[in-house]
Parts: C-alpha cells; sequence; structure tokens
C-alpha cells in the first residue's frame, strides 16, 4: 500500500468515525475539511443521503444560466481547450455559479455521462447546505484554490472522486464563478492542480479584456492573437499585425475592406459571420501570405451597443500549433531528460552519448537501436533537449500500440465526417501536434507495410493531408526513430522499405545492452538507490559486496530496466536494514545465479570457497571497478574506509 493509499484510508476512517460520533483526529482531517463537516452536521445532512434533490429544477436553472451568460461565454472558448486537455484522463471540467450551481460539464463523454449520475451535471448544486463538503463549495466560501480528496467529501456519493476548484474573480475582484476538476482519485495527476489555476487566471483573463471597454484598442494592439473588428457589412474597421500578416496589404490598405482581403479561409469568413449565434468558434484552414495552408481557430464575437443593437463583429485568430504547444505545456507532452540524466562511464555509452550530443546539433533523422530497457526514448529526448527544437513539443508514440486501421489517422489527423465516429471539427495527428518540435516513433518496425509508404511520402516532402481532407499542411518536425531490432535485417527479410529505412537511419546510434557495459552497474545502482530511496522515504541503503557482485555477475536481459526493478524490489525487502544484502535478491535472482555470485556451483561442493576468500575476492573486484578509489569502493562496500585499508593489509 502506497502513502496515498493510507492517506485515502486514513480520511475514511476518520470520516467514518466523525459521521458516527461527530469526532475525529484533527491532525488527520485538515481544518478546512473538519470546520466543513461541522457544519454540514449542525444542518443536519445525511451523509449516505442519494436522493435526486441535488439538480435544480429547470426553470430555476434557465434563470441561472441567463443570470451567467456572461461568464459561460467568456469561458466557452477556454472549457473548449479543456475538453481536449482532458480526453483520456479520467477527469471531467466543471464550470459553476458564484452560487454553487453547475453552469457546464465538460470532458470525456462517457465520464460526464457516468457523472451526471451522481448528480455532477448543469443545474447540480454545489453548494455545502446541500452537497455537503465539496471543493467548489470551499472554494466559494474561502475564495481560494482548494482540493478534496476521497472521502474528505461529507457525502459518501463522492469518496470515489478527487476535486480541485479555482476561484475566477471578475473585474472588480468579487467573485464571479468556480472553475472546477473532477475525476476517479486513481487517476490524480501532479499537475492536476495547477491546470484548474491556470485556467480559472485564463478565464478572469478574458473577463478582464472583455469588460474594460475604453482598453479595447490597446488589448487589440498588444494581443498575441490575430484580432479584427468588422461593421455589420464585415468591412474591417480595426485589426491588428498579428491578422495582418496573413495577407500581402498593410493595414491601412486593408481598412474599410471586406475581411476576404484580410484572411482566405476554408470555410470562407463570410459564411462563418452569417451565424446568429453571438458567439461561436471554428477551426478553418487558411492561406498565409506565402499562399501555404495553415490551421488556425477562430473565435466570432457579436458586438452590441448599450441599446442591444448588432453593430459588429469581433473576429479571433490562433494558429492551432501555438494553442497546441500550450496544451502540450499543461498536460506534459515534452522532453523531460537531458544528456545529464544519462549515466555510464563505459567506453561503449560515452561512445553513444557523444554521437547523440553531435547529432543533435543538426536536423538530420536518428535511427536509436538498443534491446528494450536500454534507454531508447531517454536518448530521444536528450537529442530533442539539445537541439534547436528544444522549445517546441516532444511527441512520443509507441507504433506497436496503434492498431493498424486507426495509425493514419492517428499520425496525420482526420477531417470532420473522415469516417463514421469522426469528430466534430476534425482532430489534428501527431505530425500537426509536434509540428516545430520532435515526434518519436518506437518500434516503428511495427508499422504495416501500406502506412510505410504514406509515412515515407511525409519524410521526403514535410506535408501531410489529413484523412477526409485534400488540404496539404506544411511541418518542420525533426524524427527520432527507434527499435528493438536490426531494421537491416528486416529490410533484407522484406518487413521494412529499403527506401524508408534510408530515410530514416542518417544517423544510428547503438545503445549498448548492460551486460555488455556492466562497469557502468555500480554508478546505475547507486544512482536507483538514492531515487528509490527518497520515493519511499527511507534513509539511503548501501550495498554489500556480495550484493554488489551479483549485481555484476547477473546478465541484465531486461537490461536497466530490470536493474531497477530488482534494486527497487531488494529495498522493499530489505525492511529496515540499511545494508543491501544478497538475500535480498533472492525474489529476483535463481538460486544458481547466487551460487555463482558467492562462488559456490551448484554440484561443485568441493570448489566452496572461505568466507575469507569470498571478502578478499569481492574486495578486490570493487576496487577494480572503481579504479582503487578507496572512498567510492569502501561506500559500495558498506564499510568505513580505514576498515578496508585493514583488510587489505591482511590480504598482504
Amino acid at each position: 500500500m502506497d502513502n496515498y493509499d493510507r492517506m485515502k484510508n486514513s480520511y475514511y476512517k476518520e470520516w467514518e468515525k466523525f459521521t458516527q460520533t461527530g469526532d475525529c483526529a484533527p491532525d488527520i482531517i485538515r481544518p478546512m475539511i473538519l470546520a466543513s463537516w461541522k457544519r454540514c452536521r449542525a444542518q443536519g445532512l445525511d451523509p449516505y443521503d442519494s436522493k435526486n434533490y441535488y439538480v435544480e429544477a429547470s426553470q430555476k436553472f434557465d434563470k441561472v444560466l441567463s443570470r451567467n451568460q456572461f461568464l459561460i461565454t467568456v469561458a466557452k472558448p477556454h472549457l473548449d481547450i479543456l475538453a481536449q486537455i482532458l480526453e483520456g484522463t479520467g477527469f471531467i471540467g466543471l464550470l459553476a455559479s458564484k452560487e454553487g450551481y453547475v453552469l457546464d460539464a465538460v470532458g470525456n463523454p462517457e465520464l460526464v455521462r457516468e457523472a451526471a449520475k451522481e448528480f455532477i451535471r448543469p443545474g447540480a448544486k454545489r453548494m455545502e447546505s446541500v452537497a455537503g463538503t465539496t471543493a467548489i463549495a470551499l472554494c466559494i466560501r474561502h475564495k481560494e484554490a482548494v482540493q478534496v480528496l476521497g472521502a474528505e467529501h461529507y457525502s459518501s456519493n463522492y469518496h470515489d472522486w478527487t476535486c480541485y476548484a479555482a476561484p475566477i474573480f471578475g473585474e472588480l475582484g468579487e467573485l464571479a464563478g468556480v472553475l472546477n476538476l473532477s475525476g476517479d482519485d486513481r487517476f490524480i495527476q501532479k499537475h492536476t492542480f495547477g491546470i484548474v489555476i491556470a485556467l480559472a487566471k485564463a478565464i478572469e483573463d478574458a473577463i478582464q479584456l472583455r469588460s474594460i471597454n475604453n482598453y479595447l484598442y490597446t488589448c487589440i494592439e498588444s494581443s498575441e492573437y490575430g484580432m479584427a473588428i468588422l461593421d455589420n457589412n464585415y468591412n474591417v474597421k480595426h485589426l491588428n499585425k498579428n491578422l495582418q500578416k496573413y495577407s500581402l496589404h498593410t493595414i491601412q490598405e486593408l481598412l474599410d475592406q471586406p475581411v476576404n482581403r484580410v484572411l482566405l479561409s476554408d470555410p470562407p469568413l463570410e459564411k462563418l459571420l452569417e451565424s446568429d449565434n453571438k458567439f461561436f468558434e471554428k477551426s478553418v484552414l487558411a492561406k498565409n501570405r506565402d499562399n501555404k495552408y495553415i490551421s488556425l481557430l477562430i473565435n466570432i464575437q457579436s458586438v452590441f451597443n448599450e441599446e442591444g443593437e448588432l453593430i459588429g463583429k469581433l473576429i479571433i485568430t490562433k494558429e492551432k500549433k501555438e494553442l497546441h504547444r500550450l496544451v502540450h505545456r499543461m498536460v506534459g507532452a515534452y522532453a523531460t531528460f537531458t544528456f545529464g540524466n544519462i549515466l555510464g562511464k563505459s567506453e561503449k555509452i560515452l561512445r553513444s552519448i557523444d554521437l547523440a550530443k553531435r547529432v543533435a546539433q543538426t536536423s538530420a533523422r536518428v535511427l536509436i537501436q538498443g534491446e528494450s530497457g536500454t534507454g531508447k526514448e531517454l536518448f530521444a529526448q536528450a537529442i530533442h533537449n539539445a537541439s534547436p527544437l528544444r522549445g517546441g513539443p516532444f511527441i512520443g508514440i509507441n507504433c506497436s500500440a496503434i492498431p493498424s486501421e486507426l495509425m493514419e489517422s492517428e499520425l496525420f489527423g482526420y477531417n470532420e465526417g473522415a469516417f463514421s465516429g469522426a469528430r466534430k471539427g476534425g482532430m489534428p495527428g501527431k505530425f500537426e501536434l509536434a509540428d516545430g518540435g520532435t515526434i518519436f516513433l518506437d518500434e516503428i518496425d511495427s508499422i504495416p507495410h501500406e502506412m510505410q509508404i504514406k509515412l515515407l511520402r511525409v519524410l521526403e516532402e514535410n506535408k501531410i493531408t489529413r484523412v477526409g481532407g485534400n488540404v496539404v499542411l506544411p511541418v518542420n518536425v525533426r524524427i527520432i526513430a527507434a527499435s528493438g531490432k536490426n531494421l537491416g535485417d528486416l529490410v533484407r527479410q522484406g518487413h521494412i522499405r529499403l527506401d524508408l529505412y534510408y530515410r530514416i537511419n542518417t544517423i544510428i546510434i547503438e545503445i549498448p545492452p548492460l551486460r555488455n557495459r556492466k562497469e557502468d552497474i555500480p554508478l546505475l545502482a547507486e544512482h536507483i538507490i538514492v531515487l528509490n530511496c527518497e520515493k519511499l522515504g527511507l534513509k539511503k541503503k548501501v550495498m554489500s559486496a556480495g550484493f554488489l557482485a551479483a549485481l555484476m555477475h547477473y546478465d541484465w536481459p531486461g537490461n536497466i530496466r530490470e536493474l531497477g526493478n530488482t534494486i527497487e524490489r531488494a529495498i522493499i525487502i530489505s525492511g529496515e536494514s540499511g545494508m543491501l544484502d544478497v538475500h535480498c535478491l533472492e525474489i529476483g535472482f535463481s538460486k544458481n545465479q547466487l551460487f555463482r555470485n558467492t562462488g559456490l556451483e551448484k554440484g561443485k561442493v568441493s570448489e566452496v570457497k572461505t568466507l575469507w576468500q569470498i571478502e578478499r575476492e569481492a574486495i578486490e573486484e570493487v576496487l577494480k571497478l572503481t579504479g582503487n578509489n578507496y572512498v567510492m569502493a569502501a561506500q559500495l562496500l558498506g564499510i568505513h574506509r580505514n576498515t578496508l585499508r585493514n583488510k587489505l593489509k591482511e590480504y598482504k
């Protein structure tokens, strides 16, 4: 049971005790939560009740929606982005009013439907007086970001949910609403709370932008978005440089001209502007001044005067690749490892690192070959982070995990209506999302033959066409491929196209298996021990000579991944002992392996060595590995360096 499960269980035990006796341990339950529980109990709320009185009647809720229309409209584009972020994460996003009514719910449709069964849906009352202790209720009360985990909820209906809420403040600093993320507590991510706070702040900024009319033109000019104000005839009254950049004309030349002189798009802007919706958003393909297609997200907002009369439209454009980069930063589509994370001093690994560093500075395509567990993605991320594209996204794909019938749409995206079940508005593919960065194609040998032809064309032209589309989109992507097999052999066997092989192997980086770089095992083992002891909240453990000898003699078919798992298991088995000894490896190593590590071959009792011999050989081997560094050798052996010196004197 990990720390989180223990914490979760302790919350539940204290909740159970409180609901029965009105008492609990204040050192376990946070003061904010305990105070809320006491208010709920004082109001007579039933913590086990699941009646459907949580949802407001439709007639009353219509009035709630009307009062909050401004907040809903401003938050919508951010909720749409949030919906994309939340796909497949196990979380749903909720927008709530300052009173606690849920105004909108976004996320995975199946999860949204499941949440609705628990009365978490538009119209739901999330205020404390009705739903008990919730993140939304506490956020409203304290006007600060709040998280409520599992059994911290007063109602047992929500004990499997983890919720994060952040306040949204209006123009004058008053509470305007709440943004909330709710999900199954098994899918908690460290960055989830940060996403809520960041998006709530983004919505606040949008409120400010739209509320302060006196600064409208200043905001338009300084915005990173493309913006234009149109009259009722769709003629340009004002636009900023970020929209003018798509045209060959100057800003002055475009004033009072039809908007299609600014931007040619598919579908045409004129058609989009004819919509009666006060606000809507649409993805379009538009031509830039180089006559090349780019993907844009366009928001169109109707503008009214004080009498409520329509006086024009506001257009806001954003290149979707910039939005993709924002999403990547929020959800982790970036490379975290650098060359500093690749450990080893052996000649073979240093050669691989040196080659990788040199190729990182170029745009050359790279093929990384190595057995499973050797660290192919670690190398790919390090190359990306040392390259000129390090500010762009890093998209990693395990090609073997994608069904063959979905691979084309996964890699290149699809347009709306491309196939049955295609998402409205279409979906960008991994190459489009990786534009301006690196795409890592792991297990590239598993790509079907017919897809290899399409991938080859993309590699040759640096252009993609979405499934169901006919517009060619240029992409600037650095390709790093990887395989655990020898692609040259697969070419000869007919599994990989020769022309594709030549396209991806400008530089081949071979990562040696751990059995061929055993001199790196002490350094790797020390690093793994430090990481795992920190993760488990333990003091650093040291390796006995026998333990290290066992690691050195094993062939490690699973390479560094297996080494890491073996050491983590040994740390757990060792319990409170500060020493990792051979017995800690018994579960992960065969008896024959242990016999070899101690000098006792099964069936060769006559060759049994004395403890003195075993100790001497172990010390000599560690000294050899450390280059006669007494301090490091003593640390690895788990003895004081003076003890080491005394033992060496005994052996002379």
